[in-house]
């Protein structure tokens, strides 16, 4: 499909081919999710906005929607708007669980985690991390896992509990050795030292 084309042509790096060969391409919701794609690469972050608008309103399935909404969410993140990246990443992951995508729900409950941390809203970041934790671990990617547990070690962080923050951290210490995640296991320590008194040595 023309879609699938551009979006070979978009993971090869060639953006402008990208976009010349999907401009045109008679509309439907995975054309306009590509087109979105390659407009956030190109940093037209409006026009895919746009792009994503329409999608939503033409016929597709759940998944295909789900996507779309995933988009939506993304954008709104790097916007700044915590809460309503989180009502976007939230319409994805009920989407893609009605549709049976467990590693596109378990991927959205992610971005949902890191969407409630910021909006504040810690019991519903802890739940949505946990579940994306479950769910990753079944479908045996402990890299995402672990990334799904630095959300869970946040959350637990700004409220906080030490115990919990602590029980949180140790299992997402354990899926980031197993992918020698550097940068995940960075995170996690500051994370844990925000919540740990300042004369404990484990956040000196």
């Amino acid at each position: 499909s023309v879609a699938t084309r551009a979006r070979i042509e978009l993971d090869e790096g060639h953006l402008e081919v990208a976009k010349t060969s999907i401009a045109n391409a008679p509309l439907s919701a995975a054309v306009c999710e590509t087109l979105a794609l390659v407009q956030l690469a190109l940093g037209e972050r409006e026009s895919a906005r746009l792009s994503i608008m329409r999608g939503r309103g033409l016929p597709a399935g759940d998944e295909e929607h789900a996507r779309l909404e995933g988009l939506i969410g993304m954008i709104e993140h790097a916007d700044g708007d915590a809460q309503s990246s989180a009502l976007a990443f939230r319409r994805a992951v009920d989407l893609a669980a009605r549709s049976g995508a467990v590693l596109e729900e378990a991927t959205y409950l992610t971005g949902l985690s890191n969407a409630c941390v910021n909006c504040g809203s810690l019991g519903d970041a802890i739940a949505a991390a946990e579940r994306a934790i479950a769910l990753f671990e079944v479908l045996n990617r402990p890299s995402d896992a672990a990334r799904a547990a630095l959300n869970l070690v946040v959350a637990h962080s700004e409220t906080g509990r030490i115990e919990e923050t602590r029980a949180a951290f140790d299992l997402a210490i354990v899926l980031a050795r197993q992918t020698q995640d550097a940068r995940c296991l960075g995170y996690l320590h500051l994370a844990l030292a925000d919540v740990l008194p300042f004369d404990n040595a484990e956040s000196i």
